[in-house]
C-alpha cells in the first residue's frame, strides 16, 4: 500500500473525531517518534480527559501506541486483522493482530451531537481499509 494511500485512508476516518489532529494543522507532534527516512506524519490521536492516558500517531506506514512511558510501533505491511470494539456504549478502543501478536489500539473518545458516534468505530474502520484485501 503506497504512502499517499495510507495518508488518505487515516485522514477519511480519522478527521471527524475531536481529537484527532492532522500534522499539517500547525500543531507539534507531542512526542516524538522514530521515522523511516521515507515515512511522515499523517496525524496523531489523543485519549480526552477521564479516559486512560494514551496517544495514537499515524504514519504513512506505521502507527505508534504511547501510553506512558510504554511506546511501541505497528507497521502497517505487518497488520493481519482487527476486531470490532467490546462495547457499543463506550468502547475504549480496538484489538488488532500483526505478526500474529494482538495489540489493544486506545482510543475513547467520542464525537457527533452528544457523543453519540464512538471514536473506536472510526478507528476499526480505518484499519480494516488498511489490511490487506483478502482480510476485509
Amino acid at each position: 500500500m503506497t504512502p499517499q494511500i495510507v495518508r488518505s485512508v487515516v485522514r477519511r476516518h480519522l478527521k471527524s473525531t475531536h481529537h484527532f489532529v492532522l500534522a499539517e494543522s500547525s500543531a507539534q507532534c507531542p512526542v516524538n517518534v522514530n521515522l523511516n527516512r521515507s515515512e511522515s506524519i499523517v496525524g496523531w490521536y489523543s485519549n480526552p480527559p477521564g479516559e486512560q492516558q494514551a496517544l495514537l500517531v499515524f504514519t504513512t506506514e506505521s502507527i505508534h501506541v504511547i501510553r506512558g512511558d510504554d511506546m511501541y510501533r505497528l507497521n502497517v505491511k505487518e497488520l493481519e486483522s482487527c476486531t470490532q470494539p467490546d462495547s457499543k456504549e463506550s468502547p475504549k478502543g480496538i484489538m488488532v493482530v500483526a505478526l500474529g501478536k494482538e495489540c489493544f489500539l486506545p482510543m475513547a473518545g467520542s464525537h457527533g451531537n452528544d457523543g453519540q458516534f464512538k471514536d473506536a468505530y472510526n478507528l476499526f474502520s480505518m484499519v480494516r481499509g488498511l489490511l490487506p484485501a483478502k482480510q476485509t
